[in-house]
């Protein structure tokens, strides 16, 4: 008589189940990798605005909580005016999909909002309207631009003392001509604090430049968007790099970027690497040059 028991294949265990957390774990994991960062329109819903803002958004039947930390409500308030969203305003928000864990719900964590249906942001408009404003007045004008050192031996730069944008000017200036002296001057080059930092700056190397023996001024950084080099649209830096009465030649960001402090610059720069290169001659280019008129004058 066969048995059936021995005979045939044992069952397997079953699998150790999931704890609570490592569930949590994977749908939070499973959200973040495929959805990532998105952009959600919907009615805005039980806004409770504090240091944190909460709120829901809602489309028809659906509807998904909003979680705004202080940081990115902060920046809001930054770049986006006095502007709040109420109850029932149709907003646009950017952020990231996850799973929070302690009450087992799906929100996004936002990072930007704004209203529906608004094509251009409260910083473009203003931008648009100082880039208006500076050019009537006529600070654009090459009337404006004061002539470059043709040897500089002393170039105060102004730009953050931690920045790939600082490192690139150093290392270009020491490969074209390392006798020339550089006098980094640290300042924020981003964030709230930065339009005071940066117009004081070029203010006290413009005041002491003749005594101090500067040549030139450099105000320069990497790139970002509207928000990180908002503070080169400022009215204080732009009016102090306008009266600035030492050459000054601005490299902000990229190429594509154009800020009103490279405007009213007497040089704009693409890049810093570029701002050196206007400014400091190479050295054996002008061997080469001193060899070559030597050699004419012994024909």
């Amino acid at each position: 008589m066969t048995d059936l028991f021995t005979s045939a294949e044992k069952p397997t265990a079953p699998p150790e189940p999931f704890t609570v957390s490592q569930v949590s774990k994977r749908i939070h994991d499973l959200l973040d990798g495929r959805i990532g960062r998105v952009d959600v329109i919907g009615q805005m819903n039980s806004p409770n605005f504090g240091k944190h803002w909460y709120f829901t958004l809602t489309d028809g039947d659906a509807k998904i909580d909003c979680a705004m930390w202080a940081s990115s409500v902060s920046k809001h308030r930054a770049t986006g005016g006095s502007w709040v969203p109420s109850q029932g305003d149709q907003v646009v928000v950017r952020g990231r999909v996850g799973h929070y864990a302690k009450f087992g719900k799906t929100q996004i964590y936002v990072e930007r909002i704004k209203p529906a249906g608004e094509t251009k942001g409260r910083l473009q408009l203003e931008y648009e309207a100082l880039l208006l404003e500076f050019r009537e007045a006529g600070w654009f004008d090459e009337c404006h631009k004061k002539q470059l050192p043709e040897y500089p031996r002393r170039i105060a730069v102004i730009t953050s003392g931690t920045s790939a944008a600082m490192h690139d000017v150093i290392e270009t200036t020491r490969r074209r001509m390392p006798s020339v002296e550089l006098l980094i001057v640290n300042a924020l080059m981003q964030g709230d604090g930065s339009p005071d930092s940066v117009s004081e700056a070029i203010r006290k190397v413009d005041a002491n430049a003749k005594s101090m023996g500067i040549d030139a001024v450099i105000v320069t950084r990497g790139g970002g968007g509207l928000e990180e080099l908002w503070s080169f649209n400022d009215r204080r830096v732009v009016e102090a790099a306008f009266k600035c009465n030492t050459p000054i030649v601005v490299a902000i960001g990229h190429e594509s970027d154009t800020t009103i402090i490279e405007l009213v610059a007497d040089h704009r720069a693409s890049t810093p690497t570029q701002a050196v290169m206007v400014l400091v001659p190479d050295r054996d280019e002008l061997m080469q040059m001193v060899e070559h008129y030597g050699v004419r004058l012994q024909t």
